[in-house]
């Protein structure tokens, strides 16, 4: 059981790539976590992060209200990227 996930810039540099595939694991009866788990098991600090990190799963907004209780389950894409703005 797998979740992928793919990562913007700068993300990727602190990660050490763009793309990276968390496996859950059945003998631990782990079937799901939340964003907030992946990205600590990640590395990645998401609690205090709202505006400054888009997160998407299965290519929808995950809104900052759900990063503690959205569970994530196998085979869904997490994409964690830092919004731009330009012109």
């Amino acid at each position: 059981m797998a979740i992928r996930v793919t990562f913007g810039e700068p993300i990727c540099r602190q990660v050490g790539s763009r793309e990276k595939e968390v496996s859950l694991r059945k003998e631990d009866s782990e079937t799901s976590i939340t964003l907030v788990q992946l990205a600590r098991r990640l590395g990645v600090k998401i609690e205090d992060s709202e505006g400054s990190l888009m997160i998407l799963v299965n290519g929808k907004v995950a809104p900052h209200t759900s990063h503690h209780e959205l569970p994530l389950q196998d085979g869904d894409h997490v994409e964690l990227f830092v919004p731009l703005a330009g012109g």
